[in-house]
């Protein structure tokens, strides 16, 4: 991955683990059971609307395949039509992270 991709990345990892209470490791480790599982579907969504790469790269980065990130990414996606509390939570998350990368 190109640095500026690895700063972004950084910064998404950062905000989610902050939020969830996991560690960076965790949420790129192959773990993925409960709130745990939850976070790491979150940053994968937010890495991917929020940072230029592409499913494999991910994939790579979280320890699974583009079908991994797909099926986090439609997960995360019907609860964020499905639940109004967890759109506004992503969208704030969103701009946490927005807000981070606009300091470094």
């Amino acid at each position: 991955m190109k640095l500026h991709v690895e700063r972004q990345m950084a910064t998404v990892l950062n905000v989610v683990a902050d939020r969830f209470g996991f560690s960076r490791a965790e949420l790129c480790g192959i773990r993925r059971q409960g709130a745990l599982g939850s976070a790491r579907r979150v940053a994968i969504y937010l890495a991917f609307r929020l940072i230029p790469t592409g499913l494999a790269s991910l994939g790579w980065r979280f320890q699974g395949d583009h079908t991994t990130i797909r099926h986090a990414l439609e997960r995360v996606e019907q609860r964020r039509r499905d639940c109004a509390e967890f759109a506004a939570e992503l969208t704030a998350l969103r701009a946490k992270v927005l807000a981070a990368a606009a300091e470094a």
